[in-house]
């Protein structure tokens, strides 16, 4: 079997003309092999990884609005996620999925009334909104994304 396997290759291919150069910028090049881009890295995390087309953010939280209410806070947290989106060049309706952290469940009603002020309603990702305890007491949000780029 193996002969005739050989004998076939040897008569209807040129082995020659199947082999590409293997060297990696030539790889790269053409696209076979998919690079990680990291934006903003510190330490510890970058606030996005881009991987083949596909952009995965890190926790986005309040800076500014730490002390108020959670309307404000996933008002800047989302203004945070649009600033991201745009330096990557992405924009709202090419969000996949959300994760939402809420500190406390009670505040779903003013997260919901910010998203809602703010989703692209024509492309709405996918969403799922839990309660957890988040690393700051102060804050009250805390906003996973993942995005076509």
């Amino acid at each position: 079997m193996i002969k005739i396997l050989n004998y076939f290759i040897s008569q209807f291919l040129d082995l020659q003309s199947l082999k590409p150069p293997l060297e990696w910028n030539y790889l790269h090049q053409k696209g076979a092999i998919m690079s990680i881009q990291r934006i903003q890295p510190s330490k510890r995390f970058s606030e996005v990884v881009i991987h083949n087309n596909t952009a995965y953010f890190a926790g986005q939280v309040p800076e500014k609005t730490v002390k108020q209410n959670a309307y404000e806070q996933t008002k800047e947290v989302l203004s945070l996620i649009d600033k991201l989106l745009a330096e990557i060049g992405s924009e709202k309706s090419k969000i996949l999925t959300t994760q939402i952290f809420l500190a406390d469940m009670a505040d779903y009603a003013q997260l919901n009334q910010a998203w809602d002020e703010w989703v692209d309603s024509q492309n709405p990702p996918s969403r799922a909104t839990v309660e957890a305890k988040l690393a700051d007491p102060d804050w009250k949000v805390e906003i996973v994304i993942i995005a076509a780029v």
